[in-house]
């Protein structure tokens, strides 16, 4: 697939952010798969972990700025994948091509949330993040086509060095480790109430909207026999318990979350904000799951069975629907035969590894 004898160093240095909790997210993710990609193509790379607030230790920082100086000729091209540091990367090395991977445009993310002067004030710093990496970048990943067209939007300066990688959770889903019944059980939920899960962190503002949607206008609107199961950081604090309507059980942070997205009836993304390719939508295919979510959830995919997309004001009903029809097992197997083909078409490991390729042989074929 590669071939380096061509290139001066194949050598390559990736930048990832240090992440404190073992909570998976879309940055988290996006890392993990870049790494394993190189790894399957057999590149030689060097990673580096830089604190997600590198202004927090300014004195790491510094060393990274003084170590990047002294070493960065041994390297034909630089991964980036954390925003904070990247003029300071340009500064350090201005003769090394620069590849600028940030994953969701934050910009975009927060001219989709309501205009509260702190998301005004937000905006202004992402957008002055972005911009500077767009000025920086020699070649600039997005996650998408239709990722990739927003940056251009936002910042024209990106119109030739944008390229695509997919994103991808071929490196990260794993099989469930329990059953359904089991899930139930340690959840404390009635053995024959149906599933429905929903997957994000409350640090994420779309995720705390959806969440605090779900208690205060989906759950009312189901069945009793229905358990909204709540996996992520901080999702603890919201229970719905007794009472007409579907029972919401917040779990926080779910080491084994695969196994309750495995025991699900369905998964649900109901998203009024964000940006990018959603990694939990991603992640519930994987587990050949039906999907119901707004056009925002599946913003950035190609159309594959199981993805029911609905506005909020029919979300409810649905759901309801969705889970009250019995699927054909003929149904099933070839939706689950489509989900599985699609996901490795557009967002498996050798699609991804291809796409990283073009990339870097790209960065490796520029002149210093």
């Amino acid at each position: 697939m590669f071939n380096s004898s061509k290139f001066g160093s194949s050598r390559l240095l990736v930048l990832s952010s240090l992440f404190e909790n073992d909570q998976m997210h879309g940055s988290k993710v996006r890392n993990i798969s870049t790494r394993s990609a190189l790894e399957a193509m057999n590149y030689d790379f060097d990673c580096k972990y830089i604190s997600s607030k590198p202004w927090a230790e300014p004195l790491k920082t510094l060393g990274l700025a003084l170590w990047l100086r002294r070493n960065y000729a041994s390297y034909g091209a630089i991964i980036c994948q954390t925003p904070f540091i990247v003029l300071l990367l340009k500064l350090s090395t201005s003769k090394i091509p620069l590849i600028i991977e940030l994953g969701e445009c934050q910009t975009l993310h927060l001219s989709r949330l309501p205009r509260t002067l702190q998301n005004r004030i937000r905006y202004a710093i992402w957008y002055l993040i972005e911009a500077t990496a767009a000025s920086c970048a020699s070649f600039f990943v997005a996650i998408s086509d239709q990722e990739a067209r927003e940056w251009v939007r936002l910042f024209p300066r990106l119109n030739k060095k944008v390229r695509v990688v997919n994103h991808s959770i071929a490196w990260t889903a794993k099989p469930p480790a329990s059953t359904k019944e089991e899930v139930l059980a340690k959840t404390n939920s009635p053995i024959d109430d149906k599933i429905v899960c929903f997957v994000g962190a409350i640090s994420g503002k779309q995720n705390l909207a959806a969440v605090k949607w779900i208690v205060e206008n989906l759950a009312p609107n189901l069945p009793e026999s229905v358990s909204i199961l709540l996996c992520g950081e901080g999702s603890e604090q919201f229970q719905r318990e007794g009472g007409a309507g579907a029972k919401v059980k917040g779990l926080g942070f779910v080491a084994d979350v695969d196994s309750v997205i495995g025991a699900s009836d369905l998964c649900i993304a109901p998203l009024a904000s964000g940006a990018g390719v959603k990694t939990k939508v991603l992640h519930y295919f994987a587990h050949g799951k039906q999907v119901v979510g707004t056009k925002l959830a599946f913003e950035g995919l190609t159309l594959t069975s199981g993805m029911i997309e609905c506005d909020l004001n029919n979300f409810a009903h649905k759901v309801q629907e969705v889970l009250e029809t019995v699927e054909d097992p003929a149904c099933t197997q070839d939706r689950l035969a489509k989900q599985s083909e699609w996901l490795d078409q557009f967002y498996g490991k050798e699609q991804v590894a291809r796409q990283w390729n073009a990339v870097i042989v790209d960065a490796l074929s520029v002149v210093p």
